[in-house]
């Protein structure tokens, strides 16, 4: 991974933990890293997948397709990052 790529990765990562943490978790004493269990431990429930859902297609100009919104894409900031990064128009990955 070339260093431009890394970067942007951190900096996605820290906009989708921000959101989370600032949005989703206000007012919550829970707060998520980057490999916390989003779904599988109840952070999120189905509302805040649909505004995590709203909040990346705003943010990043995308369209999540409903059938690309799985435990296996939205299952943590990690997950979620990598496979925004693959959908991402010039980035080269296929989705």
């Amino acid at each position: 991974m070339t260093l431009e790529l890394s970067e942007a990765k951190a900096q996605l990562n820290k906009l989708l933990t921000d959101f989370i943490n600032d949005d989703l978790l206000a007012g919550q004493d829970e707060t998520v890293t980057d490999d916390t269990e989003l779904l599988m431990d109840g952070i999120i429930d189905s509302l805040g997948v649909m505004r995590l859902v709203a909040f990346v297609e705003a943010t990043c100009g995308l369209i999540i397709p409903p059938e690309d919104v799985t435990i296996d894409r939205f299952g943590s900031v990690a997950m979620l990052a990598a496979y925004v990064q693959s959908i991402q128009p010039g980035e080269g990955a296929a989705g």
